[in-house]
């Protein structure tokens, strides 16, 4: 019989390896290349980005001060803001107090909100720690309630009528081990559903109310507010200053510590930056002004800068922060003239008042059993994507 040699199976196999391997590597190609497309996109559920609790204060623009230094710089920007602490607060924007007329203090009435923890230093919400009388003296309609901190906490935790639990600091192995059926738990979060550390489904069916920037939250947050003149500070004679400002010698500034964020604000600041000096403040640029001393960084800004640039590290459904009224307070829009702007401390209190009102009024059953659905994707945050023509495609650089 003729020799004959017997046809290798192996190079079969290369072939095999090196065609799945092309394959997968044209699948990773193909989906860094997605990130490329111009315009704004949506996430999507793989999108949605998941920090560890050690690096999370990493990625906000808040400044992580202690109890102390954050309640110092709360109640300076209050005390130096166009409202006085003195003025009472003004809920009549917030529905849910149409019509009501307001009730006296009476401390058998008196519900109580315990602060679990807290997430930017103020461990009452920015209110005083355990001061009955603070609602009442502030104007709150509805002014029995006293909200303390977890560090003074006076009696057993089932018996406080609310909890509030602030995301980015809860964990699940540090809850409450005991509650009654008519306790409510509050979910807080300030900071946007495109920066959060753990999955919020892991506390599916505990929270019975939200209190974040979300228009539809149970208890809405707000940077800021601004309301109408009185006809008496309408009239009152305008400094120099304010009828004709000073010449700036700059153009602008920008205050960042997040410097990639979600929402490419650090792309426009670059496109900026092509045809005017823009100076940066924070971890990101060259340039310091400690945001403890917000006083003498705000008056620096409106003695020397034309403009200062209000970004937002995300682009989440009714998410905005103090940049935005930080900007608003500038003293060449012409609308103040009309109309001025709150401070954070009124807003504090006024959202107490708000949760103080449906702790004694709201006596529905209602339970959060889809926190993901509810904070991540009904939040429907974007990201600013932009062809750079410059930018050579992955694939490209492969031929394809």
């Amino acid at each position: 019989m003729a020799g004959g040699s017997i046809p290798s199976k192996r190079p079969r196999l290369i072939n095999k390896v090196v065609f799945w391997s092309l394959c997968l590597l044209t699948l990773l190609l193909l989906t860094l290349e997605s990130y490329g497309p111009e315009g704004i996109v949506p996430y999507d559920s793989a999108d949605v980005r998941f920090k560890a609790p050690e690096i999370f204060f990493e990625l906000s623009d808040e400044i992580v001060l202690s109890s102390d230094e954050a309640l110092k710089y709360h109640y300076n920007r209050s005390s130096t803001d166009e409202v006085a602490n003195t003025d009472k607060i003004d809920v009549s924007y917030i529905a849910d107090f149409d019509g009501v007329k307001p009730v006296p203090f009476n401390r058998s009435l008196l519900k109580t909100i315990l602060v679990w923890n807290n997430g930017y230093g103020l461990p009452a919400e920015g209110l005083a720690d355990g001061d009955e009388r603070e609602l009442e003296r502030m104007g709150c309609p509805q002014p029995n309630c006293v909200i303390m901190s977890r560090k003074k906490q006076a009696q057993p935790v089932q018996t406080y009528d609310a909890i509030i639990f602030h995301f980015r600091a809860t964990t699940p192995d540090d809850l409450p081990l005991m509650r009654t059926p008519s306790q409510r738990w509050v979910f807080r979060e300030s900071e946007p559903a495109s920066y959060v550390f753990q999955y919020p489904h892991t506390y599916n069916g505990l929270f019975n109310w939200t209190f974040t920037y979300r228009t539809d939250s149970d208890i809405v947050m707000s940077p800021g507010r601004y309301i109408p003149l009185s006809k008496e500070e309408i009239s009152k004679p305008k400094s120099a200053l304010e009828t004709r400002p000073l010449p700036k010698p700059k153009m602008a500034a920008w205050f960042v510590s997040n410097c990639n964020a979600h929402s490419g604000r650090d792309r426009i600041a670059r496109q900026l930056e092509k045809f005017f000096d823009v100076d940066v403040y924070g971890r990101c640029g060259p340039l310091k002004c400690g945001r403890e001393d917000s006083v003498s960084c705000r008056r620096m800004l409106e003695e020397n800068y034309k403009f200062y640039l209000a970004f937002e590290n995300s682009l989440c459904k009714d998410y905005a922060t103090e940049k935005l009224f930080d900007t608003l307070r500038n003293q060449y829009f012409e609308w103040r003239s009309k109309f001025k702007i709150f401070n954070p401390y009124h807003g504090s209190v006024e959202e107490i008042c708000h949760m103080c009102y449906k702790l004694h009024h709201d006596k529905t059953i209602k339970v959060y059993d889809d926190l993901d659905k509810w904070f991540i994707y009904d939040s429907k945050c974007k990201t600013l994507k932009y062809k750079n023509t410059k930018r050579k495609s992955w694939l490209n650089m492969f031929g394809f």
